[in-house]
């Protein structure tokens, strides 16, 4: 009986991923690489020039880090099938050179940037979704949490009189309960006085029962993305993500907090990691010598 690469991408898809956390994301990757030539391969036959030639058919379409996250997911799909069902001998992807990494962001944003930010949400108020972005930005830049985080934040996660927001809220994905954070962990996020202000001035301006499983800023994932990029459109705000939230927050907080208490509220348990979010520039550091 013959098998094709796409063979492994199918069962992998329907048995392995739906035990992931990822797996929504991983099923609708394994779809697009399941239109990809590589899919066609027969397994007796599929050598590192396969994988090479998809490498390179990719970079001409994604980034390097779009190659990289889908290469993990292949060569692990493939090693399953290796150990787990005996369909390969050999895992191709790790005879090949993987595409050189790229260079980590050190975007942060500026005071005069969100000064831009706000300036554009009082000029368009009919922009009515604006006004929870831009919350969500400033909360995100006091507290250093995750877009996620921030669109599934309640405020029954919120202690604004302790200033503790606890991110313990368990869910169920896949079948297993777990936290609704990244790695599926507990925390608690120390607020500072300003967090406890946005979460204030939030909550006056909402109709009706803020308390309870209601998210704080209103906002879907797509919303916020989307929202987010139609705001620096209009503030001629360019070249920055979401996620540099993130840097400005650890590079500000680092002024104020030792390397493990920043580490702990920001839910970073490598500090290799954290260095690559601190930010700060130079000069700014001369300043303290």
């Amino acid at each position: 009986m013959k098998r094709f690469f796409g063979d492994i991408l199918t069962r992998y898809q329907r048995e392995v991923s739906p035990r992931k956390r990822g797996a929504r994301w991983e099923s609708r990757r394994l779809d697009l690489l399941l239109k990809d030539p590589l899919a066609g391969v027969e397994l007796a036959a599929i050598n590192g020039t396969h994988v090479a030639s998809w490498r390179d058919r990719r970079l001409q379409t994604v980034s390097a880090a779009s190659v990289l996250r889908e290469w993990n997911l292949l060569s692990a799909a493939t090693n399953h099938a290796r150990v787990e069902w005996g369909w390969v001998e050999s895992n191709p992807f790790a005879l090949v050179r993987r595409p050189a990494p790229p260079a980590h962001r050190e975007r942060v944003i500026t005071t005069s940037e969100l000064a831009a930010l706000e300036a554009a949400v009082r000029q368009h108020p009919e922009r009515t979704l604006w006004p929870r972005v831009l919350g969500a930005v400033r909360w995100a830049i006091e507290t250093g949490m995750r877009a996620g985080e921030v669109v599934g934040l309640t405020w029954d996660d919120l202690d604004l009189d302790a200033r503790v927001a606890r991110l313990d809220r368990e869910i169920r994905v896949n079948g297993r309960t777990v936290y609704a954070t990244k790695n599926g962990r507990r925390r608690e996020v120390p607020l500072s006085a300003g967090a406890v202000g946005i979460a204030r001035e939030t909550a006056t301006t909402l109709d009706g029962e803020v308390w309870g499983v209601k998210p704080v800023f209103g906002l879907t994932s797509g919303q916020l993305d989307s929202g987010w990029r139609s705001l620096c459109d209009a503030a001629g705000v360019k070249g920055c993500h979401f996620h540099d939230t993130r840097h400005t927050a650890i590079t500000r907080l680092a002024k104020k907090l030792h390397v493990l208490e920043l580490a702990r509220m920001v839910g970073i348990t490598d500090l290799k990691i954290l260095g690559i979010y601190y930010n700060e520039s130079a000069a700014e550091i001369a300043k303290k010598l």
